[in-house]
């Protein structure tokens, strides 16, 4: 594509709306990625399932407290990770076990946020639905206190 004909087609493009929820049209436009082919496979696959990402981890963090905490938890303690280790495997478990239970979490909310889409009435499948998501945290939880537990008692405490 020639230069004059690139800025002619971002032009257009700056022209034409966004549809909500799709930031990347200029993008799409201007660099010719289409549905099709390698480029369309990277746009789809690369920019827009980050987008995607980070509108959920946006939507969690907003709108659920348990995922905040976490979050502050992970604030303090990833760095404290790097102090508490004493060689790689070490630092790789302590900092992959809290986002093992970030990853939980967001489970658990996307659980919950199609029990309560489907119906807000008492039932009883839905009720278990959130209670085993809510068992998977735990069980992460657990498993975050018994590596950390571990970890800072071989290397601080002895």
């Amino acid at each position: 594509m020639m230069r004059h004909q690139l800025f002619a087609v971002g032009r257009a493009a700056k022209n034409t709306a966004c549809r909500k929820g799709e930031p990347n049209s200029y993008f799409k436009t201007v660099y010719g990625m289409s549905e099709k082919g390698l480029l369309g496979l990277l746009y789809r696959r690369g920019i827009q399932t980050t987008m995607h990402s980070i509108r959920g981890l946006r939507a969690a963090f907003n709108s659920e407290e348990a995922f905040r905490c976490e979050v502050l938890a992970i604030a303090f303690l990833g760095p404290a990770a790097f102090w508490v280790a004493k060689d790689a495997l070490e630092l790789i478990l302590l900092l992959g076990v809290m986002l093992v239970v970030l990853m939980v979490e967001l489970l658990n909310t996307g659980i919950e946020l199609v029990v309560d889409r489907i119906g807000l009435e008492q039932n009883k499948l839905s009720g278990r639905a959130k209670d085993v998501g809510s068992a998977a945290v735990l069980m992460a939880l657990l498993l975050f206190v018994l590596v950390w537990g571990v970890i800072l008692y071989e290397n601080v405490l002895s």
